[in-house]
């Protein structure tokens, strides 16, 4: 790999933008027509259900991938596996034309829809880890990230402007193609692992640092451990989910309570905002992000994003009107710019410390387990109680939530800082000696 010792190559990063760019032109494309086509003919009621299903199905497809990121190279699990996305996507197309208004069909491209997300997510994450770990800045991390904003822009805005044009053969198509662009893409990053472990100097160096570590903290309960570390991702991962699902959920419901069931001017909104968003967030993430978190860390974005959430919540206690509550529910989901443009790539960066040895075992669990485990768990209290609660208790709910987050929001980010030191003065006594 062509690289200096701290600096990634142009060629890694603007292959990895691609992927990112690729991957996501496809989730968002089929999560546009899954969220119009599902509220549209199978209504906002059945929300709930298919939110647990997804949630679940989710799960269980991280266990597999989990297995399939120990015991292959990263590059051939993810050509392997858009491969097989795009032979499932022609399945539920052909599903989607014979039973248009079947609900088993609709929830089957919701649910493809969050498998999509799931994937991106994890492998987006991996890659980034493998190729930068011995980067000292974290700009390439945003430039990676700002991938997905793009495919927002291009996608969303085509679907947004030409809605009524769109029609499910030839959409398939497309994302057929887009899956095996993204095989191949793959393919194109250079090899940082042999046989899942790092290259041996790194390897050495690193192993150094860990089981100094870890005799440390034989001897002073008080370290650092990297498994506390773990947890506190996995509590601040799970809490984060968990009000977001819920702030979703209600975003849908007053989307589809606006526009009832037509087709065109749903997709045209979902795509739309989806486009919106991305363009204040790939500006974010090129003009700002990278410096933020050089200057200031990853603190910013990890705590920032939980204290904004919370104060959308102020403002659903004071509307009342079905637009109003539109609006306001908008700008909640609208949030996203901060947490794709900040607080993702700074959550990225904050698995660089973990033991090489476990880390894609950690970003597999946190990203690929425990998030739709938060999902499935909040899907399931909505399709049991959402029905009898009202609005603003759904809402109190999240906004009391938040708080906990934030707290293990704030331990990350200092936990992030004391290792990211202790790391930078190992390095430096191991390459000395």
């Amino acid at each position: 790999m062509d690289e200096t010792k701290n600096h990634p190559s142009i060629y890694v990063t603007s292959v990895l933008f691609l992927f990112s760019f690729l991957t996501a032109s496809t989730y968002v494309f089929v999560r546009a027509l899954a969220v119009t086509l599902f509220i549209a003919r199978a209504g906002t009621d059945n929300l709930p259900l298919v939110l647990t299903i997804s949630a679940l199905v989710v799960i269980v497809l991280s266990i597999f991938t989990r297995y399939a990121v120990e015991r292959l190279k990263t590059k051939l699990a993810v050509s392997v596996t858009w491969t097989l996305l795009a032979a499932l996507t022609i399945g539920i197309g052909v599903l989607l034309k014979s039973y248009h208004h079947s609900l088993i069909a609709l929830g089957s491209i919701y649910v493809f829809a969050e498998i999509r997300g799931c994937l991106n997510t994890i492998y987006v994450v991996t890659f980034s880890n493998e190729q930068f770990e011995n980067s000292e800045s974290k700009s390439p991390y945003a430039i990676v990230a700002s991938g997905a904003p793009f495919a927002g822009i291009l996608v969303g805005g085509i679907l947004g402007f030409e809605a009524s044009l769109v029609s499910l053969i030839p959409a398939i198509t497309i994302i057929v193609i887009l899956d095996l662009a993204t095989a191949i893409t793959s393919l194109l990053l250079p090899t940082t692992k042999v046989n899942g472990r790092p290259k041996v100097k790194r390897q050495r160096q690193l192993r150094f640092i860990f089981d100094k570590r870890t005799r440390e903290n034989e001897t002073s309960p008080g370290k650092y451990r990297t498994g506390s570390y773990r947890w506190n991702l996995a509590f601040l991962m799970s809490l984060k989910i968990v009000v977001l699902t819920l702030i979703g959920y209600q975003w849908k419901v007053s989307v589809g309570n606006f526009f009832g069931t037509n087709e065109t001017q749903l997709l045209a909104y979902f795509a739309s905002f989806y486009a919106a968003s991305d363009v204040i967030i790939v500006s974010l993430q090129w003009l700002v992000a990278g410096k933020l978190m050089d200057r200031w860390g990853i603190g910013i974005g990890l705590m920032g994003f939980p204290i904004a959430v919370s104060l959308v919540a102020v403002g659903v206690f004071f509307v009342e009107s079905s637009l109003a509550l539109m609006l306001v529910f908008t700008l909640g989901k609208g949030l996203n710019v901060l947490r794709r443009s900040i607080h993702d790539p700074g959550l990225t960066v904050a698995y660089t410390v973990i033991d090489p040895r476990v880390r894609r075992e950690t970003i597999v669990f946190v990203k690929g387990m425990v998030k739709p485990f938060a999902e499935a768990f909040s899907a399931a209290w909505l399709l049991f109680v959402g029905g009898i609660l009202l609005e603003d208790w759904i809402t109190g709910i999240w906004f009391l939530l938040t708080l906990p987050w934030l707290y293990f929001a704030f331990k990350v980010a200092t936990s992030f800082y004391k290792k990211d030191q202790l790391m930078a003065v190992a390095v430096g006594s191991s390459a000395g000696s």
